[in-house]
């Protein structure tokens, strides 16, 4: 049975690998002469060999050598660096990231049918000559003694069962006689970054550096022939160990699961501190003058000072750049350009940029279908580029980047652009909107139609586009985030779909209105304004109410009517204009209590049919305050 830190770390570092090795395998492909790439690649795929075989993954690390041993060709240049080449090296990596998904779920390896990939990769390794068959049947050299030195990465995560692997690869290639400090001491991380194994082995001392030295966390190998048994000699690596404390990176991976208990445990935490505050200022406004309140009230503002640095920590921790995201698009765009016979160059920038990792895993699908959509039905055929003097290689464009609390990921092609005519037909044709509303749309709002279900202007369908679903599906994930997504496009120029998402879902910023007697949160990223509600401004039109807001018709609404509360006759005083897309309506309420940080809790299973509502919040005074759906609560409008 496989040890569950070792298959954990193992786990870890393969995802981290094979990620890698997609990105720079295409990276590879258009610049096949960088030597920092191809080493790179050669490494990690030496090194998610070696740790496969360690860990009893057969055939795992079977195709991770068979890439391999093409890779060593390419890096000696004795192989053309052409597109079949690249399809079987990543038809390859697809195979060990099936294997590696089964091991995350089951802990084991199924039985896999690799003969395909087998033989492909195969086909760009040569024939064996008859002297290199007569040499792979020779024995090696006699036995010999060897002192292997290893020293390890300072980053290196979970040095113990780094060196439990490299202890089984050495174990592999001959016996192992003595080890400094002990194989126990190794295991449970009792010595600093470097360790040596005294082995009897045939294989030579390149063999060994070579086979040791290509594992991602070793830093460094030293193989010497020996006459004497393993010594105190070694003060120099000792002290050059000793050395690298000081610079050494200090780092653990947290469980997923953790991460959300401390986040809960903090939301909680927050809720109490607002508890707290409202105690202490009411008790502050009855005894003013009184010592004991003075220091209570300082505990308390320490206390919510204290709360909030947690909370802030902790959100940083739950961050992850977004380069762990869009390192999935190279490899997407390289075969859907070469399956739809394009050329397209995808830029990535703002990979630095951090978002909670919950956001990171929702945002994925819309993100590939955006993409995808990019290619597939904006970037034009070569000829058609040509024909509108544009350069035959089309260009997407990922970016991320930080606005305020929110980020902000635009998908930007140098495409054909949006028909903005056609879209409005096909909307007519639908029955989606009227000739009247058509006239008076702005462009981004005719932009936004393609979001309808069922509209497309595709010119063909394919496996990709065409059938007018997954718009719809795009923006509703979005906006479920708590997200929007804008388009600005020109013909025969481009499309932009800019996203703008917020850090994280856990904690929000919301206002608090009053109906009825009663507190509602309305999340702050669906509050364009807030007004004073003046009745001389109200219009009927259609037989609605409705305001003119810079030029745009607003509906009007009561909270209370629009959530069926009892004594709706009450007059409402203010007005909160929301948003969700492109639909906004002004929510009448009886008054504005003030924008504070609440944490969203989920209602339980007995709401599960609601839409108007996506949580509920406790405030300082402990009542609990329903959290508006904007999105849920404008279809609920439009039905009604």
């Amino acid at each position: 049975m496989v040890n569950n830190d070792y298959l954990r770390l193992f786990l870890d570092e393969a995802e981290e690998i094979v990620d890698r090795l997609a990105l720079n395998m295409v990276l590879l492909e258009k610049t096949p002469s960088d030597a920092g790439i191809i080493n790179e690649v050669f490494r990690d795929a030496h090194t998610i060999k070696g740790s496969a075989a360690a860990m009893g993954f057969n055939q795992m690390a079977g195709v991770a050598h068979q890439m391999e041993n093409v890779l060593t060709l390419l890096r000696q240049g004795q192989v053309v660096p052409e597109p079949r080449l690249f399809s079987a090296l990543l038809s390859g990596l697809d195979v060990l990231r099936r294997i590696k998904h089964d091991v995350y779920n089951t802990g084991r390896e199924s039985t896999y049918d690799l003969a395909a990939i087998l033989t492909s990769l195969a086909g760009f390794l040569p024939p064996l000559t008859e002297a290199a068959a007569i040499r792979a049947t020779v024995p090696s050299g006699a036995t010999a003694t060897h002192r292997v030195e290893i020293t390890l990465r300072t980053e290196t995560v979970m040095k113990g069962v780094r060196a439990f692997i490299l202890l089984k690869r050495m174990r592999e290639l001959g016996e192992i006689v003595r080890c400094e400090p002990a194989e126990s001491a190794l295991t449970e991380e009792q010595f600093e970054q470097s360790f040596t194994v005294e082995m009897h082995t045939d294989q030579t001392v390149a063999t060994l550096s070579e086979a040791l030295g290509q594992d991602g966390d070793v830093e460094d190998v030293r193989v010497t022939s020996i006459a004497s048994p393993l010594g105190k000699d070694q003060q120099g690596t000792e002290k050059q160990g000793q050395d690298r404390i000081d610079t050494r990176q200090h780092s653990v991976r947290v469980d997923v699961n953790k991460l959300e208990k401390l986040m809960n445990l903090v939301g909680e935490l927050v809720l109490e501190r607002n508890r707290l505050a409202n105690v202490v200022g009411n008790l502050e406004r009855a005894s003013r003058d009184n010592q004991q309140m003075q220091i209570l009230l300082g505990v308390s503002g320490q206390l919510g000072r204290i709360t909030n640095e947690l909370q802030q920590e902790i959100m940083k921790a739950r961050m992850i750049p977004i380069a762990q995201l869009f390192s999935t698009f190279p490899r997407l765009v390289r075969d859907l350009a070469q399956n739809r016979g394009k050329q397209v160059d995808l830029l990535l920038l703002g990979t630095e940029t951090e978002l909670d990792r919950t956001i990171v895993e929702e945002v994925r699908d819309p993100l590939i279908h955006l993409v995808r959509n990019a290619i597939d039905h904006g970037i034009e055929s070569t000829e058609e580029r040509l024909k509108h003097n544009k350069s035959p290689i089309g260009r997407v464009v990922l970016t991320a980047a930080h606005e305020e609390t929110n980020v902000v990921i635009s998908i930007k092609d140098d495409g054909r652009g949006i028909d903005k005519d056609a879209v409005g037909r096909k909307a007519l044709s639908l029955g989606l909107v009227t000739e009247e509303e058509l006239r008076g749309y702005s462009d981004q709002q005719v932009f936004a139609l393609i979001f309808a279900p069922s509209l497309s202007t595709a010119r063909q369908v394919s496996d990709v586009s065409g059938r007018g679903v997954g718009m719809d599906i795009v923006r509703t994930q979005l906006e479920k985030l708590g997200g929007s997504i804008e388009i600005t496009s020109e013909l025969h120029v481009g499309t932009e779909f800019v996203i703008r998402l917020p850090l994280t879902l856990a904690i929000i910023r919301a206002l608090l209105v009053s109906v009825q007697g009663r507190g509602f949160a309305l999340p702050i990223a669906s509050v364009s304004e807030t007004r004073k509600l003046n009745r001389e401004e109200v219009r009927v039109v259609q037989q609605r109410d409705c305001l003119v807001i810079r030029e745009q018709i607003v509906p009007l609404v009561s909270l209370a009517s629009a959530l069926t509360l009892p004594n709706a006759e009450a007059a409402p005083e203010h007005l909160v204009i929301v948003f969700s897309g492109t639909s906004k309506v002004a929510l009448m309420v009886d008054r504005l209590l003030g924008e504070q940080e609440i944490v969203l809790k989920p209602l339980g299973p007995f709401f599960a049919a609601n839409r108007e509502l996506a949580g509920a919040t406790v405030l300082g005074d402990g009542s609990v305050v329903p959290i508006i759906d904007v999105k849920g609560l404008l279809s609920l409008l439009r039905q009604q």
